[in-house]
Formats: C-alpha cells, structure tokens, sequence
C-alpha cells in the first residue's frame, strides 16, 4: 500500500506515542541528564507537525522540512543528529510521489545509522558505533538474552529476508531489512542506552503500523 506524506505523518505519531509513554524510562537511562525521553518527545512532535503541514508535498520535501525544523527548533543534542538523518532519508526518496514500506524501511535504517550511541546506562559507560548496530546486534540475538528473539521474531525476519532477495535485494541488503523487520516484537527498553531505546521505540512502533496497513 503507498505511503503519503500524510502516512507518513501517521506512521510518526505512532513513534511519538511510544515515546510519550516511555518518557520517564528514557530519562531514567539517560545518564547523562536525565532528559532524553522529553526532548525525543518534543522532537517528534515538530517532527509529526512538520510532516501534517506538508500533507500536500512529496515526501521527500516533508521529511526535508522536517529535518530543517529539527535544526532550527528541535531540542537537546539528538535533535541535529535526527535532523541529518531526515535530511538523508528526503535524499533517498528524491523524486517520488508516494513511498512503499521498503522505502519505510529503508529511511527507519537511514535515520538510525545517523546518531550514536552515547551513554550506555546510568552508570555513563559508553557504547559504540550507532543506534542500527546496535539493533541489528540484538535482532541477531548477540545482545543480552533478554534482547533475543523469540520463534515469531525469527519467523517475521525470515519472510522479510526473502521478500527482500525476491526483490533483487543482495544479501547483506536483505539481512538488514530482516533485522529490521524482526523489532516488530521485542522490548527497547532493554537495549540499556537511552537512545538506542528511543530508536528502538521509533522503529519498532513504525514497523508494527506499517504490518498494520498490509
């Protein structure tokens, strides 16, 4: 089913909707300052109404305002990081009127490749590389066992692998989508680093809508 500008703006406010009611646990693991579940909250808030205002533009230039909204008013330090992963996603989709879920996919991976994993927990250990690794690490089940995927997660990962290679998706393309498709289940809450949670919550929430719509 084609995604619109105004799906799109949907499919945000699902994300904004499992911020909002985890926003007390992400500012518990922010060991930094505490804040990050309400500036992800307000963040996807400009985020959502940016993408409402734009109903009647391509989603590439939705997402290309969304992300200057975030670099002029967004909050806290994630909010230029979200900004330059928006501004990649509006690259990528360039030139379409309508997206499909593949597209949806593929901007979620964009945007979580885009921020780093900063502050592990609490405690203030670091984590490295970026939100996608660390999501594609747990899918794989190589996080903490509670991160691991259950029969069901393995099942949904494996349909989206084939459904991406029946695409003509090469391998490592396909393995990502599978990944990405598995958080579909699944707790964030657990990936310790408050915004590998907040990515997780964002992905996770877009992808159940998405399977929603099929």
């Amino acid at each position: 089913m084609p995604v619109s500008t105004k799906d799109l703006a949907a499919l945000f406010g699902t994300a904004l909707n499992a911020i909002s009611q985890n926003r007390d646990s992400l500012n518990k693991l922010d060991g930094f300052n505490g804040n990050h579940g309400d500036n992800m909250a307000q963040n996807l808030q400009l985020i959502v109404k940016t993408l409402q205002a734009q109903g009647s533009k391509t989603p590439a230039d939705a997402l290309q305002r969304a992300s200057s909204a975030l670099q002029t008013r967004g909050t806290g330090g994630s909010s230029k990081v979200y900004a330059t992963g928006l501004q990649q996603a509006a690259q990528e989709v360039r030139g379409r009127d309508k997206l499909d879920n593949e597209d949806v996919i593929g901007l979620l991976q964009t945007l979580m490749a885009s921020i780093p994993v900063e502050g592990a927990g609490a405690a203030g250990a670091q984590a490295p590389g970026n939100v996608l690794d660390t999501l594609l690490r747990s899918s794989a089940g190589q996080a903490s066992a509670g991160d691991k995927l259950d029969a069901t997660d393995l099942v949904s990962a494996g349909l989206a692998f084939l459904q991406a290679k029946q695409s003509g998706a090469d391998d490592m393309t396909a393995i990502k989508q599978a990944a990405m498709g598995a958080l579909g289940g699944g707790n964030p809450m657990q990936l310790g680093s408050s915004r590998a949670a907040a990515g997780g919550l964002i992905a996770q929430s877009v992808i159940q809508a998405l399977l929603k719509r099929r």
